[in-house]
Order: C-alpha cells, then sequence, then structure tokens
C-alpha cells in the first residue's frame, strides 16, 4: 500500500505579517506599505488594519524590484 506524500502547511505560515513580510524580503515596512499603495503588491488587512501577505506577493515583489532596476 503507498501514500501520497503531502506537504503540511500550518496556517500560520500561509499569510505573513508585513513585519514578517518585509524580514524574508529585506526591505523596509514602509516601503512595503508605499507598494500595497500602490497597487502593485496585493495584502488583505484585518479587523486591527494590519497587513497580511500570501507569499505568493514574493513574486510580485521581486517583479517590482526587477522593473525598478
Amino acid at each position: 500500500m503507498s501514500y501520497a506524500m503531502v506537504r503540511a502547511v500550518r496556517p500560520s505560515l500561509e499569510r505573513l505579517s508585513l513585519e514578517e513580510f518585509a524580514l524574508l524580503s529585506g526591505l523596509h515596512p514602509e516601503l512595503i506599505r508605499r507598494l500595497v499603495a500602490l497597487g502593485l503588491l496585493d495584502a488583505d488587512r484585518d479587523a486591527a488594519g494590519r497587513l497580511w501577505f500570501s507569499r505568493g506577493e514574493f513574486a510580485a515583489l521581486a517583479r517590482v524590484q526587477r522593473l525598478r532596476a
């Protein structure tokens, strides 16, 4: 009998806070806030107004950085 190998992802790892996203990307949180305000990055806001990012936003951030360069 064989079983499919499935990577388990904890829910806390599916979304990143602004601070976590900034730390992992190496950018200042204020710059990331500006990119969200410009519509270049997508982020969800919780009830308290904090920004939350999906891991897929790293690809969008990489495109922004390439275009900026």
